[in-house]
């Protein structure tokens, strides 16, 4: 509060800023009444279809980067019969995959326990051979309590790869 008074942020950049975000919302019909909204007809099954599913997995696959590798220590080898420690209070989310255009049922609850893969479900279950540990660290993703970060680094040093979310 109080930015622009203070000379922190000029105006301008604001109104441009607060531009783009209406132009997203009217491009994306977030501003319509909810019958004119073509997606608002269509229930879970209808967005948790199979074909929909396969695809939203080869997007996935073919849009992970991996920006540095020097020991070649990913990808991860499956079941790897070890110590893998999970850490981050983003790993058992379900809604955070969905990103922030979740509403009406896929945004439910129900839709989540169905359709949606937490991180940490994931990894265990890729690592079924192995042994996985999960230490949020904190305890929600704004981090304002970091009592749990000694268990993390603990737990860090009996592991023998971290997967932070």
């Amino acid at each position: 509060p109080g930015a622009i008074q203070r000379g922190l942020v000029e105006e301008s950049l604001l109104d441009r800023a607060f531009e783009r975000v209406m132009r997203a919302r009217i491009s994306l019909g977030t501003l319509d009444p909810p019958s004119m909204i073509e997606y608002n007809r269509l229930g879970a099954d209808d967005v948790a279809s199979n074909a929909n599913l396969n695809l939203a997995l080869t997007a996935a696959r073919q849009g992970l980067i991996l920006l540095k590798n020097d020991r070649d220590s990913l990808p991860l080898s499956s079941g790897l019969g070890d110590r893998l420690l999970v850490c981050g209070s983003a790993a058992t989310a379900k809604d955070i995959p969905l990103g922030p255009y979740a509403e009406g049922d896929v945004a439910s609850a129900a839709y989540q326990q169905k359709y949606v893969t937490s991180m940490l479900e994931g990894i265990t279950a890729a690592n079924a051979g192995g042994n996985t540990t999960y230490k949020p660290g904190c305890p929600d993703t704004q981090c304002r309590d970091t009592s749990g970060f000694f268990d993390a680094v603990q737990a860090a040093y009996d592991a023998t790869a971290v997967v932070v979310v």
